[in-house]
């Protein structure tokens, strides 16, 4: 009789090995997905034996100093071990393709958000758990030297260990280091954003590279401007706190906030484009139309507003369908801009204003609502640090989970690492002081 541990071997398929890196210690294996910068692989350490993620970044074609920068902040942050922070394992440059490949631990269950989704909210237990972990790892690299600002915390930049519900950050820095040299769009999600972190700003027709920048509050045209992330340097560590305020809202509720955003402010920018063309044939022309459906269900916060039109009208000629086409799809390029632009402005007059999102009226905890009202303040001097909102009992004494062998050995290197540094730092100054007095002899 065939047992199940035979039948098991003989469904099991070896699994393809795709690239090696150049010491040949990791092989590359399947495609996992994309993330907001990079694209990630299921990888194999051959050296350890273990399972863990093959990242690749697309980079623009750089000049050897723009490299350097580059691979010098991962290598900074490959020498970072926290116990609630992804670690960063290996690292290179592959200049024949313009990419960098770092290699990651592996988190069993993926994404936050996605385990959400899978599983729905938690009970508020694992919620402050969840919480504290986060904060955790916030206050761990905002008080590093040089401090460390994630930037673009969410939940699809959290990951967790299902088995044990361990929760660690991941993707640090990227949104920072990455914008300049990754060959994809900026793929900040502004929904996270403190308000402060954003600027709007008008680019120069002749050249993208100039751009004046707009009062956040002052009335403007859409179409005549766009929204982006300010320089570094104009926010500090507290558009993480701002970020992890949304974050709790998300975990509790299982949906991105602000989805609100935008349905009747762009119903009056749509009124005045009518009002404008007299009547709405001149936009059904172009291939738009208005969709009488207010109630259509599993759509965007815009799909019962407005859709577009793909199919050509009747009798229209062959030859003609193509400059059709185009001309829908420039329609189509410029209206979904018109919305993108019109739902940031909304956003960040609320946060500006300090008007929660719509789900936050979803969640009847008084302490969560509590929290998450400190962490949305407008004014980033009175929003609570990392630090302090760890002190709260609610945060401060939620339970952890237990440390396996792999965290006691990365806390114990983390100690050592730690008390080496104030130990040069002690060497330091006193070889400091002994040459000011052998100076002043």
């Amino acid at each position: 009789m065939e047992s199940d541990e035979d039948t098991e071997n003989e469904q099991e398929q070896p699994v393809m090995v795709y690239e090696t890196d150049p010491t040949n210690r990791y092989e590359k294996h399947e495609y996992v997905g994309q993330g907001s910068f990079k694209r990630v692989y299921h990888a194999q350490d051959h050296e350890k034996g273990v399972e863990l993620t093959w990242n690749v970044l697309e980079l623009k074609p750089l000049s050897e100093n723009e490299r350097k920068m580059v691979e010098k902040e991962y290598y900074r942050l490959k020498s970072i071990h926290y116990r609630h922070v992804i670690d960063v394992k290996d690292l290179w440059f592959n200049q024949d393709k313009q990419i960098l490949v770092f290699i990651n631990e592996m988190m069993s269950s993926g994404t936050l958000k996605r385990y959400i989704t899978k599983y729905g909210p938690p009970r508020i237990a694992v919620f402050r758990s969840w919480c504290r972990q986060i904060l955790g790892a916030l206050n761990f690299l905002h008080t590093r030297q040089p401090q460390i600002i994630h930037r673009d915390l969410k939940c699809s930049n959290i990951f967790i260990h299902g088995q044990s519900s361990l929760v660690k950050l991941g993707d640090i820095g990227l949104s920072k280091t990455m914008r300049q040299y990754i060959k994809v769009d900026d793929n900040v999600d502004f929904s996270f954003c403190a308000p402060e972190m954003m600027q709007r700003v008008k680019r120069n027709n002749n050249d993208n590279k100039q751009k004046q920048i707009l009062d956040q509050n002052q009335e403007q045209d859409e179409s005549d401007y766009q929204w982006e992330v300010q320089e570094d340097g104009m926010y500090n560590e507290k558009v993480d706190i701002y970020a992890f305020g949304i974050c709790m809202i998300e975990i509790l509720t299982g949906k991105r906030p602000y989805a609100e955003c935008s349905r009747e402010c762009f119903k009056r920018k749509l009124s005045r484009i009518k009002k404008v063309n007299t009547n709405s044939s001149s936009i059904e022309k172009v291939g738009l139309k208005v969709n009488k459906n207010e109630e259509k269900k599993d759509s965007t916060p815009y799909d019962d507003i407005i859709e577009v039109e793909n199919t050509p009208s009747p009798g229209v000629a062959s030859d003609e369908i193509s400059d059709q086409s185009k001309s829908q799809n420039s329609q189509s390029i410029i209206l979904e801009q018109l919305k993108l632009q019109t739902q940031i402005t909304q956003m960040v007059q609320q946060k500006n204003e300090g008007i929660m999102p719509d789900l936050y009226q979803q969640i009847t905890d008084e302490s969560v609502r509590k929290a998450i009202e400190r962490c949305l303040i407008s004014d980033p001097q009175l929003r609570p640090s990392a630090q302090l909102l760890l002190e709260d009992p609610f945060f401060g004494q939620a339970d952890l989970p237990e440390e396996d062998e792999y965290d006691i050995e990365e806390r114990k290197k983390e100690e050592e690492k730690q008390r080496l540094e104030k130990e040069k730092e002690k060497q330091r100054k006193e070889k400091e002081e002994k040459d000011t007095i052998e100076r002043e002899r």
